[in-house]
């Protein structure tokens, strides 16, 4: 986290599965649910002070999903 926002309060959110935004992958191949940060021009829910990519990733059987993580980012992906 940045030295200036060390001092803020915490940021707790409540995010619920329905306000979660979902890129539908291609071919029926899946859907990524964006929780904070960005997947191909979706925007996750959640507001961070740091730069963070937190992303579910739901594939079908035999599904594929591309991705680019910023070496500057911390990521966290799930897949279910």
């Amino acid at each position: 986290m940045p030295a200036k926002n060390k001092a803020n309060d915490p940021k707790y959110q409540v995010i619920k599965y329905a306000i979660i935004n979902r890129f539908e992958l291609p071919t029926n191949a899946g859907a990524i649910e964006d929780i904070a940060g960005e997947y191909k021009g979706t925007k996750g829910s959640a507001t961070t002070f740091t730069s963070v990519n937190l992303f579910n990733a739901k594939l079908k059987k035999r599904g594929k999903a591309d991705f680019y993580f910023p070496v500057e980012y911390s990521t966290v992906l799930l897949s279910t």
